[in-house]
């Protein structure tokens, strides 16, 4: 994935502030993961990135719209992101560095803004993507949407290795 990277030694000592608004950090990792998502409202972020002695704190927001097929019925999705994050890095030497961090050929430490704004928009959508909360999903037999047509597939179906206990009855 291409990277949107940062000099931690530009950072000043009071911070520095982002506005990530280029549509090519999201566009990239969905066209490099072939991922089914669309871009509905621009994906925004701001960041406020402090370097401390040890770490690096990385406060930040995004927000934006995506449309994803549903979990259940595969229709879009329209999905609005609005999330807060708070993120520490660990820097102890140019050795030991946290995973949002790369050494260029020249030695010099860099801040992986394309990972962190990507990792924080995957941790920002729902676990179960729904195009609404009552969808009624696919039938899983025939495929018909249920949410539009009412299948005629039968609604009892019975394992056949269950079938034998079809007849039991407890006194």
């Amino acid at each position: 994935m291409e990277g949107y990277y940062l000099k931690v030694r530009e950072i000043p000592p009071m911070g520095r502030e982002l506005l990530c608004n280029q549509q090519e950090i999201w566009r990239a990792p969905i066209e490099e993961f072939s991922l089914p998502y669309t871009i509905e409202e621009p994906l925004i972020a701001h960041l406020r990135i402090m370097v401390e002695e040890e770490c690096c704190l990385i406060k930040g927001h995004v927000g934006g719209g995506l449309i994803i097929p549903c979990d259940r019925c595969g229709e879009d999705a329209h999905i609005r992101v609005d999330a807060s994050f708070n993120i520490v890095e660990e820097v102890e030497d140019e050795k030991s560095f946290g995973p949002s961090f790369l050494i260029e050929e020249n030695g010099e430490l860099l801040l992986d803004i394309g990972g962190i704004l990507w990792e924080q928009l995957l941790l920002a959508l729902p676990t179960k993507i729904l195009c609404n909360e009552s969808c009624k999903g696919l039938c899983p037999r025939c495929g018909s949407n249920l949410n539009f047509e009412k299948c005629t597939c039968p609604t009892e179906v019975v394992d056949p290795r269950l079938e034998v206990l079809k007849n039991l009855k407890i006194s």
